[in-house]
């Protein structure tokens, strides 16, 4: 059985951009990019991948496993297992198997075939070096 998903607490508000949430008299540079927010989460990127899409989608990979391991349960709900042997398959079952929609554009993509986003990466350690400016 797997562990039930995590949600990291939240540091910002999530029903306004991040532009707009921030006090009038602070810099613009301490606004994340939108580019580099998790559209799952709306924080920025931890650990960031990429859906298989084909769109240069990114997430964060505890959010992306988060939506494999609900489609996984989904999907076993939705075709139980009709014998013993198919029932010990489906229990130990790894959501890298199971197909996920992208959260943007709802193009199917294996949860196997997600891959680090490194430009993203680098983008967010060089602001991380700069204090807050890319």
């Amino acid at each position: 059985m797997r562990p039930p998903c995590v949600r990291r607490p939240r540091t910002r508000s999530t029903t306004s951009s991040p532009a707009r949430s921030a006090p009038p008299d602070a810099p613009a540079e301490r606004a994340v990019p939108d580019h580099l927010l998790c559209s799952i989460c709306v924080e920025a990127l931890e650990d960031p991948v990429l859906h298989p899409c084909g769109n240069a989608h990114c997430f964060c990979r505890e959010c992306l496993e988060c939506v494999a391991a609900t489609a996984a349960d989904a999907a076993a709900a939705a075709y139980p297992p009709r014998a013993d042997r198919d029932r010990d398959r489906d229990r130990d079952r790894d959501p890298g198997d199971v197909d996920i929609a992208c959260p943007l554009c709802r193009a199917p993509g294996a949860f196997s075939r997600v891959v680090p986003a490194t430009a993203v990466a680098a983008q967010l350690a060089a602001r991380a070096a700069t204090g807050g400016a890319c």
